[in-house]
């Protein structure tokens, strides 16, 4: 969860990358298909809290999550929620922005998540959860990446995103 990219490729389609950054002893499934409540999802599974990083729906969306808000948080003890089942249940929501609206993410580790639904046309969402606040916005149709609040500081995610777009 500490690098995602996402480019649009023509007015039609798009590329998202990630790259995670889980501790490396953490076991996951590969890549395969579930139905959960009726929807056909592909995703690779966290043995641990049985959710993801990164997922794809029969409701034309992608969803893929990095550690950590805007800043660094002091990481607690435990919380109620994995991040990768938060993720998991928005795969399957029937109206996606409702369900971010009424989800509650009290006691949630602070992410942000990465949307992209392809409806009636491709769209770029952003949902980024501070541990306080939802703070979900529509992004333009324009490459962007993001780099993990729990790995980089705001001066090294400027410094990447210099190279992003050079």
């Amino acid at each position: 969860m500490c690098t995602v990219t996402l480019i649009p490729v023509g007015k039609n389609d798009f590329v998202i990358t990630s790259n995670r950054d889980e501790a490396p002893n953490r076991t996951t499934l590969p890549p395969d298909f579930y139905t959960i409540e009726g929807t056909n999802l592909l995703f690779p599974k966290d043995v641990v809290a049985g959710g993801s990083w990164i997922g794809v729906s029969e409701k034309q969306r992608v969803l893929c999550v990095l550690n950590g808000g805007f800043v660094m948080h002091e990481r607690k003890r435990s919380y109620r929620l994995s991040r990768g089942v938060v993720m998991k249940d928005l795969l399957v929501a029937k109206n996606l922005d409702k369900a971010i609206q009424d989800y509650n993410l009290i006691d949630i580790e602070p992410f942000t998540l990465v949307i992209v639904e392809w409806n009636t046309s491709i769209e770029f969402k952003e949902l980024v959860w501070d541990g306080i606040t939802k703070h979900f916005v529509q992004l333009p149709f324009q490459p962007k990446i993001w780099s993990s609040s729990s790995l980089y500081n705001d001066m090294m995610k400027k410094e990447r995103l210099k190279w992003f777009d050079n």
